[in-house]
């Protein structure tokens, strides 16, 4: 697979045997090790529409966006390395690649850099309420660690 390729609907409903309630899986990877963000990581764009989650279907780690209406499973990166943060405000995604921060849209798939601090990141990336900065852990290359800041709208 590569970035915008689809894949149809992978959902299946069953009833739960303890408290009869309907559970509808929504991702059915065998073993594509099909993983949700960290729990604290939005994973919902702002309308709702789409979630994105984390698959090593194709035998790497990518970020794919999975449409709540349809069903469809897109492909969203190509080399994604780790993190994962929907922007609460745009239909994007923020992650971590070659040591740099990235953002796609989740409407395009168009992928833009963010930048590329001078530091091992360790951590994140998120935004900040208004939108406007990524943060996210490091190391520089002095050894110290700490939290870096950038603009998110470049």
């Amino acid at each position: 697979m590569a970035v915008g390729d689809v894949t149809a609907a992978e959902w299946h409903e069953y009833i739960d045997p303890l408290t009869g309630l309907t559970v509808q899986q929504v991702t059915a990877c065998r073993d594509g090790g099909d993983t949700h963000f960290y729990f604290h990581d939005p994973a919902w764009s702002p309308n709702g529409r789409w979630f994105v989650f984390r698959s090593r279907r194709t035998g790497r780690t990518e970020l794919y966006r999975l449409d709540m209406e349809s069903g469809e499973i897109t492909q969203a990166t190509d080399q994604y390395a780790g993190g994962g943060w929907v922007s609460h405000l745009r239909p994007e995604v923020f992650y971590l690649k070659n040591a740099a921060v990235y953002a796609t849209d989740l409407n395009t798939f168009e992928e833009r850099l963010i930048g590329e601090p001078n530091c091992r990141i360790s951590g994140g990336p998120c935004e900040n309420a208004d939108g406007s900065l990524v943060v996210f852990g490091g190391t520089r290359t002095d050894g110290v660690s700490g939290m870096f800041v950038m603009d998110a709208d470049t």
